[in-house]
């Protein structure tokens, strides 16, 4: 048979059985009412141009505050009202507590460690909330970190003072800024220079990592063709881990190595203490990893 002719069949082959799939889900799953979903592509012709929220307000107001939703293969309910959002984060949280998991984040296996896809009645994302609870939010690290966030929210002010008259990128520097207050808390060090205008890579890094996590992917609308990552969506995200995986290598090791001659906390900032909890086995490294690199996505967000 001729190749042409074999992917032909193979296409043909493929979307029957989406279509198979479709149409036995619509049968026998009860869901919210929503707009009636074309075969294969679900209910994406329902999105214009705007602002993917603008389109969600106007087709809440056809079919109520909790509607359905198909991207692509893929069953999105969409709930646009207060009440009902208590009702679903509040009263039935444990009912909705696992999500759908991007295609993306299964680079590097990120989502198995990720307190932003574990769900809430996962054992691992309960102990690595209490970590979070015990050395970030409690109110004795908070106010032990506090002559930190003053000191580096100072540095922001009078970046402004010294540049007053002078045209400035307000989100460029608040952004900077804010992530020296964080990088400082958790590992005692700046990472960028608010005063340099120059490209710098851990900044870059971590804004990329977050807009490539807000851009759609066809594999997520399409669940059978994630192995193909035809947007290199994974690929990209891949990249963006390996290199903030790898700079928190490089404070891993040298802080143990310094560890092997100065016995006990060194900083006593985040990073010490689960160096701590690493010593003990209670967490892995890839954790760490994972911990670091949502902490760090904070000032973006």
């Amino acid at each position: 048979m001729d190749i042409s002719l074999s992917i032909l069949f193979m296409s043909l082959i493929i979307l029957l059985l989406s279509l198979y799939k479709f149409l036995i889900s619509s049968n026998k799953t009860r869901i919210p009412p929503g707009p009636i979903p074309l075969p294969i592509i679900g209910n994406l012709f329902d999105f214009d141009d705007q602002p993917v929220h603008h389109s969600l307000t106007r087709l809440a107001k056809v079919y109520g505050p909790i509607m359905s939703i198909k991207f692509g293969l893929t069953t999105t309910i969409v709930v646009s009202s207060p009440m009902a959002a208590c009702e679903i984060l509040q009263k039935k949280d444990a009912y909705f507590s696992a999500r759908e998991i991007p295609d993306s984040f299964h680079a590097f296996d990120h989502y198995k460690v990720s307190m932003l896809w574990l769900p809430s009645t996962s054992p691992l994302w309960k102990h690595l909330r209490a970590i979070c609870a015990t050395y970030l939010f409690s109110a004795r690290s908070l106010e032990s970190s506090g002559q930190i966030r003053v000191k580096k929210v100072r540095e922001i002010i009078e970046h402004f003072h010294q540049n007053a008259g002078s045209k400035v990128n307000i989100h460029q520097i608040m952004f900077s800024g804010m992530l020296n207050v964080i990088s400082n808390v958790l590992f005692s060090q700046d990472v960028v220079n608010i005063n340099s205008e120059l490209p710098q890579e851990f900044k870059e890094c971590i804004a990329g990592f977050i807009n490539e996590m807000i851009k759609p992917n066809i594999s997520d609308f399409f669940p059978f063709i994630r192995v193909l990552d035809l947007q290199g969506r994974r690929r990209t995200l891949a990249g963006y881990l390996e290199r903030l995986y790898g700079y928190f290598d490089q404070l891993i090791n040298a802080r143990l190595k310094n560890r092997s001659r100065v016995s006990g906390i060194l900083n006593g900032d985040f990073l010490d203490y689960l160096l701590e909890l690493y010593f003990e086995s209670k967490i892995s490294r890839h954790e760490i990893h994972a911990l670091l690199t949502e902490q760090t996505q904070a000032p973006q967000q």
